[in-house]
């Protein structure tokens, strides 16, 4: 069995997003093998699966573009908390991914970014803003 999560969105624009839990399913659905695709549903199944956990009431998840450009394509909310996620797929954050996480933390001052790369280093770029393995995420 799989599901289909509607995915809302935040910011200016109000494209809404579907994921396949399943990534199986999805895989096979898929005409494409889109690196960066596999690593944001990763990212998303992992995440999302210990969000519900943790905070079953009101863990959601949801999206943040902006007609500037800024993309936080997973953005999860529980237990009061914020957390914007930023799948990159070099070895560390790239120019688009630091601009994008400074446009959320404007808006959600409150919020942390989590920018997550292929590299095998952590570090901390700002009071809110951290770059991670994504191998340590999941």
């Amino acid at each position: 069995m799989f599901l289909i999560r509607r995915i809302l969105p935040i910011g200016d624009r109000k494209n809404e997003v579907f994921y396949l839990e399943d990534l199986g399913m999805a895989s096979f659905l898929s005409d494409t093998v889109d690196p960066y695709q596999n690593v944001l549903a990763l990212a998303f199944t992992q995440i999302f699966a210990q969000l519900r956990y943790h905070f079953p009431a009101d863990g959601e998840c949801l999206t943040y573009e902006t007609r500037g450009g800024a993309s936080l394509p997973l953005v999860f909310k529980g237990g009061g908390k914020t957390l914007g996620c930023i799948p990159v797929l070099g070895e560390t954050a790239d120019r688009s991914a630091l601009l994008s996480a400074k446009s959320f933390l404007r808006r959600w001052p409150e919020a942390w970014v989590v920018i997550l790369t292929k590299g095998s280093s952590a570090s901390l770029l700002g009071k809110r803003t951290v770059i991670l393995p994504l191998r340590a995420a999941i």
